[in-house]
């Protein structure tokens, strides 16, 4: 993220959307709405690598983060039932997310 300090959020996503022209192909640079989320910026997050909660507010929450939204699925380490907050609890629920993904085409 230092290296897109110096620049501007036009600048910023002109070249995130080259790069995602570049992984993705060029149905990738037909961007609708583009939002550049700061959150080592924000006043209360600070960056922090992780969320922090309360005792139990995941185990009862939980499922709400990893609901998936219009077709919009979630993955991270906060949305993992195990090993969350770590690059396993990471990779977990990206496999969720790939599995569920998969699911929902077939």
């Amino acid at each position: 993220m230092r290296a897109l300090d110096k620049l501007s959020p036009e600048e910023c996503q002109r070249l995130i959307v080259a790069d995602n022209v570049r992984y993705f192909g060029s149905k990738a640079a037909n961007v609708t709405e583009f939002v550049l989320q700061r959150w080592d910026l924000e006043e209360w997050s600070r960056g922090g690598p992780v969320a922090i909660t309360p005792p139990n507010v995941l185990k009862e929450n939980g499922h709400a983060l990893r609901t998936p939204v219009d077709g919009i699925h979630f993955a991270g380490t906060e949305t993992s039932e195990y090993w969350t907050g770590y690059m396993e609890g990471a990779i977990r629920s990206g496999v969720r997310v790939a599995k569920e993904i998969l699911r929902a085409k077939i």
